[in-house]
């Protein structure tokens, strides 16, 4: 304990005797005020308008992100989604198939440099043959969705397939024979 507070205790008979003055809680308020002057309350008038327009915005981005989740070709202009039924079903099935084919041509290409040649090389070919689909696809619409445009397109399809086959077959290929020695 300090000296002032042994001070303040032995002696508080002392202190406690006296009252204060009349007026000295109302000074003591004022300088109070002074010091510290009193904020305004929000009243319930002011308060609900910000509710208002704080729930009104928030009613529109859950409307808005509902919309753009729910219906993302309103806002994304694709060629497959003007594509009939058939062609897009097609166009989903060989994208899936490459895809598996891609992951496959990259596992085996691994860090081996003569591999990642041959790789690039070929997907410099895969990637000629993609141009010809979409642009297969965009005259296919243009066209009325032509039967033959279709069974290029169709036929396009089937020598992207063949083509990543071929180029997993040839570095599997490589992959062996530098293994083997």
């Amino acid at each position: 304990m300090s000296i002032i507070e042994q001070r303040i205790s032995k002696n508080k008979k002392v202190f406690d005797v006296h009252e204060p003055d009349e007026g000295h809680f109302e000074r003591f308020q004022s300088k109070l005020q002074e010091l510290h002057p009193e904020t305004k309350k929000v009243s319930k008038k002011r308060l609900m308008p910000a509710l208002i327009k704080v729930a009104a915005a928030a009613i529109i981005f859950l409307a808005a992100s509902s919309i753009l989740f729910n219906y993302p070709s309103l806002f994304q202009k694709s060629i497959v989604n003007e594509l009939n039924g058939e062609l897009a079903e097609l166009d989903q099935y060989y994208a899936s198939r490459n895809l598996q084919k891609y992951q496959e041509i990259e596992t085996i290409a691994g860090e081996d440099v003569e591999i990642q040649g041959l790789k690039d090389k070929a997907m410099h070919k895969v990637n000629r043959l993609q141009d010809n689909t979409e642009k297969l696809q965009a005259e296919y619409i243009e066209t009325n969705k032509d039967e033959r445009v279709y069974s290029a397109l169709v036929t396009n399809y089937r020598m992207l397939s063949t083509a990543l086959d071929k180029v997993i077959d040839s570095m599997s290929e490589i992959k062996h024979k530098k293994t083997s020695n």
